[in-house]
C-alpha cells in the first residue's frame, strides 16, 4: 500500500510517498529519491529512525502551524502543503507569523529584544528562544506597542505561554 503526502518542509514543497515492506522497513520516496527506513516510537513525540548505517533520535512537536521535526540538532517545520494559511500575517521572507508571541516547543528564553512601551512593527523580532540547541526568533504578529513582557532571559517556557503582550495600533484588523 502506498501513501502520498504533499508537504511543505522549511518553505519548500516536497512530495513524500511511503510503502511498507515485508521486512518491517518502510520504503520512502522523497521527491524521487528512494530511502529505506524503519522507526520505533519511544514516546508520543520521540522516535528512533533507522535509515542507512545508523539510527537517529527524532523529536516531534505538533503545533497549529504544523509539526516541528528535530534531527541531529536541526529543526524543520513540516506541514501539509495544501493547508490554508492565506490571509495570515507574514514576516519578511514569506513565512507565516503566529498570532501570539509563544514558543513552538519547550524552550529557554535567550534574550528579550524589546521593552515595555516600545512600538514594534509586524514581523519584528521580539524574543529569542533556544530549544534542542537551536535558537529561534519569535516575531511580532502585528504592529503595536509592547504592553507586557512575561518572560526573562534564562526562563524555561512552554508552547502556548504568551511571552510578550502586544497591543495593536492603527486600523489593522486580526485576520
Amino acid at each position: 500500500m502506498h501513501v502520498r503526502f504533499d508537504l511543505k518542509i522549511a518553505g519548500r514543497d516536497v512530495c513524500v510517498r511511503l510503502e511498507r515492506l515485508d521486512d518491517g522497513f518502510v520504503a520512502a520516496w522523497v521527491d524521487d529519491r528512494r530511502i529505506e527506513a524503519s522507526f520505533a516510537a519511544v514516546t508520543k513525540n520521540v522516535l528512533y529512525l533507522t535509515a542507512g548505517p545508523g539510527s537517529q533520535k527524532v523529536c516531534l512537536e505538533r503545533t497549529p502551524e504544523g509539526t516541528y521535526v528535530n534531527v541531529k540538532g536541526a529543526t524543520w517545520l513540516v506541514r501539509d502543503a495544501h493547508a490554508a494559511d492565506a490571509g495570515r500575517p507574514r514576516r519578511k521572507g514569506g513565512a507565516p507569523l503566529q498570532r501570539e508571541v509563544t514558543p513552538p516547543m519547550p524552550s529557554v528564553v535567550v534574550s528579550v529584544l524589546v521593552e515595555e512601551g516600545q512600538e514594534v512593527e509586524q514581523g519584528q523580532g521580539v524574543v529569542v528562544v533556544s530549544a534542542m540547541k537551536m535558537e529561534t526568533t519569535l516575531y511580532a504578529p502585528y504592529a503595536g506597542v509592547v504592553k507586557k513582557i512575561r518572560c526573562s532571559a534564562g526562563e524555561k517556557v512552554m508552547p502556548g505561554t504568551v511571552l510578550v503582550e502586544i497591543e495593536r495600533t492603527g486600523r489593522e484588523q486580526e485576520r
